[in-house]
């Protein structure tokens, strides 16, 4: 058994060998020390820089003072003794290839040093430290017989059973690196059958291992053979095997809620990834933000993969007592905000100064105000919008400083700049930043009103709008002009959260003077009832926004849907009715859905792609739906490329990559070049935000449908396109330099070829291969191979 396992994974080694590693073996094969050995072959020199020892003593030294203390090597021969010095010489040392040359020793005197075999994998390339480990283990399946047979259960109590055990670890974490899950669960299960104590913490990969493979029973023995676990590993992941299996239940929900209580750090940064710190922490305390990057990070790829799963964590969240979930935001944001905003106090500086006024507005997105705020900088001028960003956490004036400076850097449009002032409505922002503003040489001011188009946005985005009930008698008692209206009502292509939170799209109700200019409007989540539609125009009627009070001789609306609606409105205050032109009317409503677009970031619509035909984007959303129930993610390491040839559809040859190792973005990116793919592969979790801003190329992912493009979502019901999971909507772009536009009809058609042809290259055992992919009715040949 295993030596069909042994070559098995050869066999996926080989499938899986790619050539940035082959480079690299050649680039320090120079400085490798062969002696022909068997142990030392394939022994590669790493860099200082791509070695570091932790600042933590390492164990095995605190274990080997403790065998030293009690006396447990007094039996070693001489060999064995002179062997355990240098090994933990080497542990000892910093420099690599000093460290590297001790092991070597430490070998040469006991070739069966299992500790010192483990250590020089380090050091090995992919092919090399498998043998060791191999080989290593065949040395303590034969010294350790007796205790493999009499003492299963309690193993690592013996102290000279623990390198074997590190041995184990060790070729488990090799396996998982090429992806080899079920080999790697087959190693844990041995070693918690030999050490159900399990003090290497194995049992929480097991259970990502059972998540992964779908052992749904498997992982409730697991649970159940650990009930007590203080970590969130186990029973926070034992929500996720319950949904899995059941679904929602109130019991479900309940459990939720203990969890919750246990660390609510949890929950915010599995519905909010960037929330997550990936960087490396060995310390931490139960129910901290430290235990939650831990746990998230280790496990959100799993809830993100299980469809319906994080849809229902954002749903039951909802019901969660406040203390249960921790704030998305704490004091560390706020510190590294204020520590931003002096780097941009710097930068802005040095901008030139221009004759514009900017008005600066933020606004909670909701009348729940967790659900964040967002900040929109216009021209006051031109009402074009400067800046449109979302904002979490509490609305601060750092924050909106922040973003202002930020919007004076990188402006929608035209270069960076300072303005002269700055407007404000809201006096204590004003308070807030008046002073701040003038010492960058910006004057700000207090104003009683907001640009007409802002005061929109603001009632679209918190679902407010002025009550539709009103006194019908003082409307008719007003006075009655010659004056033409226009009226209509529209769904806006936006998400915003109900009262449930649930994401809907809000009707607008817009009224305008013949003059151009905005009378009233209103925003509700349900298409407006006559009720509604005579509120909004008794409005206009006794409280215009501009101009006096007055009623209509005429009222018209382009959409003969409405006609009826609105004519009991009209009749009702004495105006005639009709459908007509209302170019005022529709320049309005495609202002209003600039600004949302803008508002509202994200993806555009590929709906709205020059020349793309309906069947073109449902062949993007079959070959995303593939690509999700494929879960290429789960299997594929994220340092892995391939190479994608389609002449049929677009020139050149293009790198493959696929998200979603992490669990924040599904989906594949591919990169026409090859430099800029190399750049990003090289870079740490650290610099993530700077690699970002490097990519460029034809993308897509995988989202919840609040983040689709309404006008994407409406076309998917209409023609009924498949979506695999209510977290796998698919979003397709072309990024570069940290922004998005959308992909043309080429590139759309590529990329709906190239997603399974991938799939298809990462599921083979072969190194390249030509794909028959169905597109529109045509059959295209898609040649691909691993890098």
């Amino acid at each position: 058994m295993a030596s069909k396992k042994k070559a098995g994974r050869k066999q996926a080694q080989k499938q899986k060998a790619r050539k940035k590693r082959q480079e690299k073996q050649a680039e320090f094969e120079s400085s490798v020390n062969r002696r022909g050995d068997g142990i030392t072959q394939g022994v590669i020199t790493q860099g200082s820089s791509e070695f570091s020892l932790g600042a933590a003593p390492d164990r095995r030294i605190l274990e080997r003072v403790m065998a030293q203390a009690i006396g447990l090597d007094a039996g070693l021969s001489d060999d064995e003794s002179e062997a355990n010095e240098l090994f933990f010489e080497a542990l000892e040392v910093a420099d690599p290839e000093t460290r590297l040359e001790l092991l070597k020793e430490a070998l040469e005197v006991n070739p069966r040093h299992i500790d010192a075999l483990v250590e020089i994998t380090q050091f090995c390339d992919e092919d090399t430290a498998f043998d060791i480990l191999d080989q290593a283990l065949e040395y303590g399946e034969e010294d350790l017989q007796n205790e493999l047979r009499d003492d299963v259960g309690h193993f690592w109590g013996l102290h000279h059973t623990r390198p074997f055990m590190r041995a184990k670890q060790a070729l488990v974490e090799h396996l998982l690196e090429i992806g080899l899950w079920p080999d790697a669960v087959d190693e844990i299960e041995e070693m918690l059958r030999l050490n159900p104590n399990d003090n290497q913490g194995m049992r929480w990969l097991l259970m990502e291992g059972y998540c992964r493979l779908d052992r749904l029973d498997d992982a409730e023995k697991l649970l159940r053979a650990y009930p007590d676990d203080a970590m969130p590993f186990l029973p926070f992941t034992g929500l996720l095997v319950r949904f899995k299996k059941e679904r929602d239940s109130p019991e479900l929900r309940a459990a939720l809620r203990e969890q919750a209580e246990r660390n609510p750090h949890i929950v915010p940064r599995l519905l909010d990834p960037p929330l997550i710190n990936r960087d490396e922490c060995s310390l931490f305390s139960p129910g901290s933000p430290e235990e939650a990057d831990l746990y998230c990070r280790q496990f959100l790829s799993i809830w993100k993969s299980t469809p319906g799963a994080i849809t229902w964590l954002r749903s039951a969240a909802r019901d969660l007592p406040e203390d249960g979930v921790a704030a998305l935001h704490d004091e560390s944001f706020t510190r590294t905000v204020k520590s931003e905003i002096q780097k941009l106090r710097a930068k802005v500086k040095k901008l030139p100064s221009c004759a514009e006024t900017w008005f600066c507005d933020a606004c909670h997105i909701s009348q729940d105000t967790a659900e964040g705020w967002m900040l929109s900088i216009i021209d006051e001028e031109t009402e074009e919008a400067i800046y449109m960003d979302p904002g979490e956490g509490d609305l601060q004036a750092d924050s909106v400083l922040h973003g202002l400076l930020s919007s004076m850097l990188a402006p929608e449009f035209g270069p960076p700049r300072r303005p002269t002032a700055v407007n404000f409505t809201d006096t204590e922002l004003w308070r807030s930043l008046v002073n701040r503003l003038q010492r960058l040489g910006i004057s700000a001011h207090l104003v009683d009103e907001k640009p007409a188009l802002l005061n929109i946005i603001d009632r679209t985005m918190t679902g407010e709008g002025p009550a539709t009930e009103i006194d019908l008698h003082a409307v008719l008692d007003t006075p009655a002009s010659t004056a033409t209206w226009e009226i209509d009502w529209r769904q806006l292509e936006m998400w915003i959260p109900n009262s449930d939170g649930e994401p809907v799209q809000p009707w607008t109700i817009l009224v305008a003077h013949e003059s151009g200019l905005m009378l009233s409007q209103d925003i509700s989540f349900e298409p407006p009832n006559p009720q509604e539609i005579l509120g909004v125009i008794g409005k206009a009627v006794l409280a215009p926004a501009v101009g006096i009070p007055e009623r209509p001789a005429t009222i018209l609306t382009p959409s003969t849907e409405h006609f009826l609606d609105l004519k009991l409105a009209a009749d009702a205050i004495g105006a005639e009715c009709a459908v007509g032109e209302c170019a005022m009317i529709v320049e309005m409503f495609e202002d209003l859905s600039d600004h949302m677009d803008e508002a509202a970031g994200g993806p555009p619509s590929m709906m709205a792609i020059t020349g793309v035909a309906p069947q073109m984007v449902g062949g993007f959303y079959d070959s995303a739906a593939a690509f999700y129930q494929a879960k290429a993610w789960s299997f594929t390491p994220p340092d892995t490329a391939v190479e994608v040839r389609c002449s049929e559809l677009i020139h050149g040859l293009w790198h493959a990559v696929v998200m979603g190792q992490m669990g924040e973005e599904f989906g594949i990116i591919l990169f026409d070049d090859r430099d800029s793919l190399e750049s990003l592969l090289g870079l740490g979790p650290e610099d993530a935000e700077s690699g970002a801003m490097e990519m460029r190329g034809i993308a897509f992912s995988l989202n919840e449908q609040q983040m689709v493009h309404p006008r994407d979502v409406a076309a998917a019901e209409q023609f009924g396109w498949p979506v695999a999971a209510p977290e796998a909507w698919p979003v397709a772009y072309f990024v570069s330099d940290g922004e998005i536009r959308p992909l043309e009809v080429a590139e759309l058609q590529f990329l709906s070829a190239a997603i399974p042809a991938v799939v298809a290259q990462l599921q083979s055992d072969e190194s390249s291969l030509d794909t028959s992919v169905e597109l529109q009715g045509r059959t295209v040949l898609v040649s691909t191979s691993l890098e």
